[in-house]
């Protein structure tokens, strides 16, 4: 049997150990709601661009200056200097940082907000997105996709399109789930998102001849 003294230490270990894997994910703040990599399942052809939403006490906000972008073969550091005014009314910021094109491979994203150059003081978040090698064949159209969305992201028009004469119930929402649109159409499709708040937006489509849906993720810059 364990002796009682060292039990004791093995639990505290352990929750030390928790705790430090919980710290490596985000900082000690929590003002950074999403980021997200784009494109999804991304090739060594694309440009890999970093979108952030964050949410702050005061305003105004933004970001005032990139930090720094540190690459190794396997990590991606961006560090974002942010700048938040004193204003007692909430402030969201959406963000796009373009990284470029990445070897292949599997990459750790370390994404940190800085008010005074010292990570450790803000907030940040840390995951992990794998870059595939280029084949050549990576746009062309899934033989089951019924509609393509383009561009992606979008600032000004949306095109929706589809190749079968089926009629579509088409929906946006904000990462609140707030639907910021909605309409149906068949064939063609263009929706004006330029009056529409930058973020990460999900756009869901109803085939209603068989109630098939299907759902993309879209991000208004």
């Amino acid at each position: 049997m364990m002796p009682m003294r060292l039990f004791i230490l093995f639990i505290f270990a352990l929750c030390q150990l928790q705790f430090t894997a919980k710290a490596q994910i985000h900082g000690p703040e929590d003002y950074i709601d999403t980021v997200l990599v784009f494109p999804e399942n991304a090739n060594s052809n694309d440009i890999i661009k970093i979108f952030c939403h964050s949410s702050f006490k005061t305003s105004p906000c933004g970001i005032f200056q990139i930090g720094a972008k540190r690459f190794t073969d396997t990590s991606v550091t961006i560090i974002v200097l942010q700048g938040v005014g004193r204003d007692s009314i909430p402030c969201e910021s959406t963000d796009t940082i373009t990284v470029g094109k990445l070897n292949a491979g599997t990459y750790q994203l370390k994404y940190v907000l800085s008010a005074s150059g010292i990570p450790e003081d803000f907030d940040w978040r840390i995951f992990y997105f794998t870059v595939s090698q280029a084949t050549g064949l990576e746009h062309k159209k899934p033989s089951d996709a019924e509609i393509s969305i383009f561009p992606n992201p979008v600032s000004k028009q949306l095109f929706i399109s589809s190749e079968t004469n089926a009629t579509y119930k088409v929906s946006i929402t904000n990462i609140l789930g707030q639907e910021v649109y909605s309409g149906v159409f068949s064939n063609k499709l263009n929706i004006d998102v330029s009056a529409i708040p930058k973020g990460i937006y999900l756009v869901k489509s109803i085939n209603t001849a068989n109630n098939s849906q299907t759902t993309y993720k879209i991000v208004v810059e």
